[in-house]
């Protein structure tokens, strides 16, 4: 239990310090209401050293399973904290760490993708949840708790008897091009992604609104009429899900991780001395060959073309070819697309931007990609928007001033302190 716990007060402190860096970080028990809460903030290397060594510890005693499905991935095992581990190594650039932990998981047998895409794989991952591809996700129900955070964000959109959500998805996701993760242009007359079946449960496109709905998480089913290859599929969506549960980590996040940690570490090789017997260039292309067969994985599972009609039971694989990824630069593209459509609306893109942004100019901080990357999501004031997103700290979210009114050795993040970030909105 307290491994458990241990890992549970982590897992809430990395979303703290990945959201505003720095944070007051508490491991004293809350027994007294005469007990002083005023407390300045941690550094975010102090917080991460602490979370690593009690994970490092519950690891060693939490459970690898428990007595049911439910609890083995509603409560932390072994491999829960792994992920976790393997997170905070990433986000740290401690890449030969992440790849050991993401290993770890990956050499458990009773973890493996669902595979069957016409098989229902959406039904099975995230209605019913609990699946075999899972590691740890907060349960839901009809008789305790619905999942209220997704009903509203997301909504039960199409649903007449339901107001839609108040998150909706953006243009450029579902427009082909040099932007979007689906059919992203990488060569002439050649497509990433082009008939991939996650641009049809992740969003649904409503032709009479105009309106890109989420529907991952926000619907029961969806079944596509016909073959994917046609210019226009008919898909019906079905809704009424209130009581997913929400997954904070399963099997494709973790081999996604592995990826990029293992392209970050072709890229030190890249201006290395070469000779003949074992040229760099020979690493960083095992390095890439290893991260192109791991996204191979996820990407052709969503990626199959029909045989021969749309009734034939037999397809083939989409496979994604080194000859097009054969760079370091190419393949965290790729790796970074495939983590935007496998994960799309799990909560995971920012911090996955955030760390390209704090890896640039040598891992002092830039945010320019991340910049292009986003702003084609801007629809007005855009040069106000580029200006304010390339300082580093101003990706950060500001303390709430109540926080600041309540603990008086709270500082304000250092982007909104002062006349240009007054932050007496944020409330």
């Amino acid at each position: 239990m307290i491994g458990e716990i241990k890992t549970l007060r982590a897992l809430a402190y990395f979303y703290l310090v990945r959201t505003y860096k720095e944070v007051p970080f508490i491991t004293d028990a809350t027994v007294s209401d005469d007990q002083n809460f005023n407390k300045a903030k941690s550094s975010e290397d102090h917080i991460l050293d602490a979370l690593i060594t009690d994970l490092v510890s519950a690891e060693r005693v939490v459970r690898t399973t428990f007595e049911s499905t439910k609890y083995s991935k509603g409560r932390i095992t072994k491999n829960a904290v792994r992920a976790l581990l393997a997170d905070i190594y990433l986000w740290r650039n401690e890449y030969q760490s992440c790849v050991s932990k993401c290993n770890e998981i990956l050499a458990d047998t009773t973890i493996r993708l669902v595979q069957n895409f016409s098989d229902n794989l959406y039904n099975t991952v995230f209605v019913r949840g609990n699946s075999r591809e899972s590691i740890f996700e907060l349960q839901y129900s009809n008789d305790i708790q619905w999942n209220e955070a997704t009903k509203a964000y997301y909504g039960t959109a199409g649903n007449a008897k339901d107001q839609a959500g108040e998150l909706y998805a953006p243009d450029y996701i579902v427009t082909a091009g040099s932007s979007s993760p689906f059919a992203f242009e990488i060569g002439p007359r050649k497509k990433e992604s082009e008939y991939d079946k996650r641009r049809y449960y992740n969003i649904n496109v409503s032709t009479s609104s105009g309106t890109n709905y989420i529907f991952k998480y926000a619907g029961s089913n969806w079944n596509m009429i016909g073959n994917i290859t046609s210019s226009n599929p008919n898909v019906i969506y079905t809704y009424n899900s209130n009581t997913p549960n929400w997954i904070v980590y399963r099997l494709p996040d973790i081999m996604l991780m592995k990826a990029e940690a293992l392209v970050e570490i072709a890229k030190t090789y890249e201006t290395g001395e070469t000779d003949e017997s074992n040229s760099n260039q020979a690493r960083i292309d095992v390095y890439l060959e290893e991260a192109l067969a791991i996204v191979n994985q996820t990407y052709e599972r969503a990626n199959k073309l029909s045989s021969s009609s749309s009734s034939s039971s037999s397809s083939s694989n989409i496979e994604l070819l080194i000859a097009d990824y054969n760079t370091p630069l190419k393949m965290e593209g790729l790796v970074r697309r495939e983590r935007h459509r496998e994960l799309m609306f799990e909560g995971k893109r920012w911090f996955d931007l955030m760390r390209l942004a704090r890896r640039g100019k040598n891992g002092d901080g830039d945010p320019s990609e991340l910049v292009n990357i986003v702003s084609v999501k801007f629809v007005k004031d855009m040069a106000m928007q580029k200006s304010k997103m390339s300082v580093m700290n101003a990706l950060y979210l500001p303390v709430p001033q109540r926080e600041i009114n309540i603990n008086k050795l709270l500082e304000q993040n250092p982007f909104y302190q002062g006349a240009g970030g007054n932050s007496s909105t944020i409330k």
